[in-house]
C-alpha cells in the first residue's frame, strides 16, 4: 500500500505503465479549480496601467528591470527599482506606473479562484507582495526563461509564458507561507498538514454528510480544537467553508450543462428544492437564473491613462 508522498501507479496507454506523485493538497486544489494563468499584458508600460480587478481574481506582474512604481490617490508611492515579481490580490488598490524615462517592461498575469458571483473562499492574500528577484532563489530561473519568451516571442510563446506563470505562482505561494507573508486563508491552510487533509478530503467528496466530529477525525484533532484551529487560520466555520466550496462546486458543474437535480446530488443535497434554497442564499439567485446570466471570465481588461 502506498503512503502518503510515495508514488503512485497509472497507465499512459495499453500495456504501458509510469510512475507519478501522488497528489498534494494544493496541486489538487488548484487542478480541481481549473486554475490557469492567463497572459493579458507583455509589453513597455509608458503611462499609468489601470487594472481591472475583479472579485476572485489574483495577479503576478513580472517587472525584468525594474522601474516601475505602484501609485495611488491618497496612498504613498512605493518605488521597485529592482527586477521583481509582483504578486497581487484583487483587493489592490494599486495602478502601476514607469519610473523610466522609456518606460519599463512589464509582464502580466491573472489567475480566477472564483467566479465574481461565487462564494468568497478568503486565499489569505491581502496586500501586494513585492519579490526583489534576486531573492527568489527558486524562481530565478524560471523568471529568466519567462523573460526570454517575452523578449524573444515565437510560435507559441503566450502558452508558453502562461504555463511559466502557473509555475512561478506555485512557487510564490510556497515563498509566501514559508516567510509568513501568507498566514491565514485557504492558501496558508493547504499547506497545513492537519487542515490539508481536510480540505482535500471536502473536495473530493463534498457530497458526503460531512459533521465537525468526521471532519476533526480527518484532522487527527478534537472536535474543540479542530473547530478553533479551522475557522482561526480560515476565517469561518468548517460547516460555512463546505457549504461555500459545495456551491462553487455546483457553479462549475451548471456551467458544464449537469441538471440542477445531478448538481444538487452531486454536492451533498437529497432534493434539488433543498439545493436550490441554499444556492440562492449563499449566491444570491436561484440556480437557474444564476446560469442565465453568468458568464466566463478568461483574463482582465486594462487601461492605461497618461
Amino acid at each position: 500500500m502506498l503512503e502518503a508522498g510515495e508514488y503512485a501507479l497509472f497507465s499512459h496507454s495499453p500495456g504501458a505503465l509510469a510512475y507519478r506523485p501522488a497528489m498534494d493538497t494544493l496541486s489538487e486544489f488548484f487542478a480541481r479549480i481549473r486554475l490557469r494563468g492567463r497572459l493579458f499584458f507583455a509589453g513597455t508600460v509608458q503611462r499609468t496601467l489601470q487594472l481591472d480587478k475583479p472579485p476572485g481574481m489574483a495577479f503576478i506582474h513580472v517587472a525584468p528591470i525594474g522601474g516601475i512604481e505602484l501609485v495611488q490617490p491618497d496612498l504613498p508611492r512605493i518605488a521597485i527599482d529592482a527586477p521583481s515579481v509582483l504578486f497581487c490580490p484583487s483587493s489592490c488598490r494599486y495602478d502601476i506606473r514607469p519610473s523610466l524615462p522609456a518606460g519599463s517592461e512589464l509582464i502580466c498575469a491573472s489567475f480566477l479562484f472564483a467566479r465574481e458571483s461565487a462564494p468568497r473562499l478568503d486565499l489569505g492574500l491581502t496586500e501586494t507582495l513585492i519579490f526583489p528577484i534576486a531573492e527568489l532563489a527558486s524562481a530565478q530561473a524560471v523568471v529568466q526563461t519567462l523573460t526570454g519568451e517575452f523578449r524573444h516571442a515565437s510560435p507559441g510563446s503566450a502558452r508558453a509564458l502562461e504555463l511559466l506563470f502557473e509555475y512561478l505562482l506555485v512557487l510564490l505561494v510556497r515563498r509566501a507561507v514559508s516567510d509568513g507573508a501568507i498566514s491565514t486563508g485557504l492558501l496558508h491552510a493547504m499547506t497545513d498538514p492537519k487542515l490539508g487533509r481536510v480540505l482535500q478530503a471536502m473536495h473530493e467528496a463534498p457530497e458526503q454528510e460531512w459533521s465537525v466530529d468526521a471532519l476533526a477525525a480527518q484532522a487527527g484533532m478534537s472536535r474543540s480544537r479542530f473547530a478553533a484551529h479551522f475557522s482561526g487560520v480560515l476565517g469561518v466555520s468548517p460547516i460555512q467553508y463546505l457549504t461555500a466550496w459545495r456551491m462553487k462546486h455546483a457553479q462549475d458543474l451548471l456551467c458544464e450543462g449537469v441538471p440542477i437535480k445531478v448538481v444538487a446530488a452531486e454536492v451533498g443535497y437529497s432534493s434539488q428544492a433543498a439545493f436550490s434554497r441554499i444556492f440562492q442564499t449563499v449566491v444570491g439567485q436561484p440556480p437557474g437564473e444564476w446560469l442565465k446570466a453568468c458568464g466566463p471570465v478568461v483574463g482582465t481588461a486594462f487601461d492605461s491613462r497618461p
